[in-house]
């Protein structure tokens, strides 16, 4: 059974803690991620601690990032579109490091795996057809000029 996810409940609780001035939370649908900005005097860490105490554990953002600026619309609003792209560009630095260094490991894996694995079959091919392991060296043969 889903639960139903109410960003706006999430900045209600958020905009009611003293230290905070103001919040957004977005949901990046791709990743199924709720990202938290704010603008305040609590770090990231600190305020995700205090949102356990007030929020069900399915509404805890996934990313809390401090700004020291709100983006706002023409209109003065909040630019929710400017956030959820930002929330999009920065997914692989949420964890990017690791997401990053994970990936690159992967593939490097891969890459040795099948490298391996053709070494396998040239080895077993070699050993079919009677190769003892010795490197054929070239002999130049002498020409006698008659």
């Amino acid at each position: 059974m889903g639960h139903r996810i109410e960003l706006g409940e999430i900045e209600v609780n958020v905009n009611m803690i003293e230290e905070i001035s103001t919040s957004c939370a977005v949901y990046d649908k791709e990743k199924g991620k709720i990202v938290l900005y704010y603008i305040g005097e609590l770090e990231p860490d600190k305020l995700v601690r205090i949102l356990k105490d007030k929020l069900p554990r399915y509404m805890i953002p996934n990313k809390t990032e401090k700004l020291e600026q709100m983006p706002l619309t023409a209109n003065g609003k909040i630019d929710r579109v400017f956030l959820m792209k930002k929330a999009q560009e920065t997914r692989l630095g949420y964890n990017g490091y690791k997401t990053s260094f994970k990936s690159v490991a992967m593939l490097g894996s891969n890459i040795f795996l099948r490298s391996m694995d053709k070494a396998e079959s040239l080895q077993h091919s070699l050993d079919s057809r009677g190769y003892n392991g010795e490197i054929p060296m070239y002999k130049p043969q002498n020409r006698s000029d008659d």
